[in-house]
């Protein structure tokens, strides 16, 4: 129909392992997910020449953490691996030299929120969903440990990550700002000591 707005889910793993950073136009998916990710944004784009009125709103998300993801085992956020060990077990593990992995963190409900903007937003793209502000495993580690008075220790990062782990993810937000303005972000701080709604 006329005027109507598809919203859909991308996501960074588009970018691969390209330096951050990342910036729309410059992709490089580097497994299967990340190529399908790829292979949407590029449908999308070719449906648009045969169907001018609709509008098709992709959005590349980034880390997405909050609550609710406790379902997802293994695929849950660090937030709830780290305080899952720090609650049972006072002991939270992270992989060595994680003061030098870096990621996009982004809060579920800044998602939510953004998502509700783009159904006004009156463009077809793509845009970097993200805080444009990457931090490290080890700050998230280390504000549970202290909220919880756990211990962080280092583990080796399995051989077969080694070579497949993305080590600094950060969106490039100025589409972003651009589009629906500025936005304050939650903080990991503000998230982990409760802040979150």
């Amino acid at each position: 129909k006329d005027n109507s707005t598809l919203v859909y889910a991308s996501s960074a793993a588009t970018y691969g392992s390209l330096p951050s950073p990342q910036i729309i136009g410059n992709e490089l998916p580097e497994n299967p997910y990340g190529y399908s990710k790829y292979a949407m944004d590029c449908m999308a784009s070719n449906f648009l020449k045969d169907n001018p009125g609709l509008r098709v709103v992709g959005l590349r998300f980034f880390n997405v953490y909050g609550h609710g993801e406790e379902h997802k085992g293994d695929q849950m956020s660090v937030f709830h691996k780290f305080e899952k060990q720090a609650k049972e077990s006072g002991v939270i593990k992270v992989f060595e030299g994680s003061d030098k992995i870096y990621r996009d963190f982004i809060w579920v409900g800044d998602v939510c929120q953004i998502i509700e903007k783009f159904i006004d937003v009156d463009q077809t793209d793509v845009w970097n969903i993200g805080t444009g502000k990457a931090r490290t495993f080890l700050e998230i580690a280390n504000l549970y440990a202290k909220k919880y008075n756990a211990k962080v220790e280092e583990i080796p990062m399995p051989d077969e990550l080694k070579l497949q782990y993305q080590y600094f993810t950060e969106a490039n937000i100025d589409k972003l700002s651009n589009t629906i303005g500025e936005y304050k972000f939650m903080s990991i701080e503000e998230y982990v000591n409760g802040g979150q709604a």
